[in-house]
């Protein structure tokens, strides 16, 4: 079952859906990986933990110098400025 698993498919999906997530609460997309920056064996193994993951797939995403939130009476908003 593990070779019928594409990973960077999957996170590409994910990505879609996060994308389309932010656009419904509009607010701009975060920078996202583009491949699944982590192994199926790394996300099955029992000691692992999101914690222990989140910096690998913060890696993964695009660089970005900044990210401010701006906070109103609709909500808020976050805007990303690319690193150069």
């Amino acid at each position: 079952m593990r070779q019928n698993l594409d990973l960077d498919a999957i996170g590409r999906d994910a990505a879609r859906s996060a994308r389309r997530d932010f656009a419904e609460g509009a607010l701009p997309v975060p920078p996202l990986p583009e491949r699944c920056p982590v192994a199926l064996e790394e996300l099955l193994d029992e000691d692992a933990s999101p914690r222990d993951l989140a910096p690998r797939i913060a890696r993964g995403c695009q660089p970005v110098d900044e990210i401010v939130v701006h906070r109103s009476g609709s909500g808020a908003k976050l805007t990303a400025r690319a690193a150069v």
